[in-house]
């Protein structure tokens, strides 16, 4: 199934404060924060909703299968999606409101929303596990779901692009989520499909990869961190897999916690690439514990041969 595979990480996190829901997007060192107002401005927009309020779009209120189904579809035309999924007959769906039906059959064409044995459960509430399954589809097209929970994938990398606040493994499973979270998360999911945000991990404990400042790189061999340079390029397609490679080794644990890597923009680096020999994007540099660079390649294409580099 062809889906936008590959993508940046950025930092989104959404807080329920009193009646409003607040996300905060923090790209390499700008912070925004937006509450839910915003996200029913561009909702209503971009015609995922009728309605222009917060109060009108009954933001505390549970949304079914069928419900969620109208602005998941919409959502999937907004982010021209291409539709993949062909097994979309239900014989469960007849006995609801016809004007949805439709949609329905939309979600499910474009790979969003599905289920099994011939039926969609329409009155059945949606989750917050099926809410993130549907952003993550989205983006990345469809993990493994034959695990327990099928959902844990998804999950997985929710949390590895630090979107998860107290939401676990289990909660996700069983907490239905309200038509305010569903357009939140959808929201994001536009945001995700958007190519000039980048995300990164940055969380405490971890691996970093970040955007290069002469700032955090210095702090980073000061403090006796193992440090590289990757240089990136925003049209090639090699970096972006390379970034997930990077972003999913730090999220599964596998690059030690003491390792800073520091992204570059290819095209905005001549003195780095005349003072490391760097001849193309997708190469890493990478430094001793007093700054000076010790290696220049291009030959890595996998977390194996990333992970050789580091103690």
């Amino acid at each position: 199934m062809t889906k936008k595979l590959l993508g940046g990480l950025f930092l989104l996190v959404g807080v329920i404060i009193s009646s409003t829901l607040w996300v905060t997007r923090t790209t390499a060192q700008v912070e925004v924060t937006t509450s839910f107002t915003d996200v029913i401005e561009w909702m209503h927009t971009v015609w995922l909703t009728k309605y222009n309020s917060v109060e009108e779009f009954r933001p505390f209120d549970s949304i079914t299968r069928w419900e969620a189904a109208k602005f998941v579809a919409q959502y999937a035309r907004l982010a021209v999606l291409p539709k993949d999924y062909l097994q979309c007959e239900f014989n469960d769906i007849q006995w609801y409101d016809s004007t949805l039906t439709p949609h329905i059959k939309q979600a499910c064409y474009y790979g969003l929303m599905k289920w099994s044995n011939g039926q969609y459960r329409p009155e059945w509430l949606i989750t917050e596990a099926e809410a993130i399954t549907v952003v993550m589809r989205s983006v990345y097209g469809f993990f493994e779901e034959t695990a327990d929970p099928w959902y844990i994938a998804y999950y997985n990398r929710w949390e590895a692009l630090w979107l998860i606040t107290d939401e676990t493994l289990d909660s996700v499973g069983t907490t239905n989520i309200s038509r305010e979270k569903l357009g939140t998360r959808l929201y994001q999911a536009n945001l995700l499909n958007t190519p000039e945000w980048e995300f990164y991990s940055t969380n405490p404990g971890q691996a970093h990869y970040q955007k290069y400042t002469k700032q955090k790189f210095d702090d980073a061999i000061a403090s006796g961190k193992q440090v590289a340079m990757f240089f990136h390029l925003k049209s090639c397609p090699l970096c972006h897999g390379m970034r997930d490679i990077i972003n999913d080794g730090i999220a599964d644990g596998d690059i030690p916690s003491d390792v800073r890597i520091y992204e570059v923009d290819f095209e905005d680096s001549d003195e780095f690439k005349q003072a490391y020999n760097v001849k193309g994007q997708t190469t890493f540099v990478f430094f001793d514990s007093e700054g000076n660079d010790i290696e220049t390649t291009r030959s890595i294409f996998g977390i194996d041969q990333l992970l050789e580099r580091f103690e």
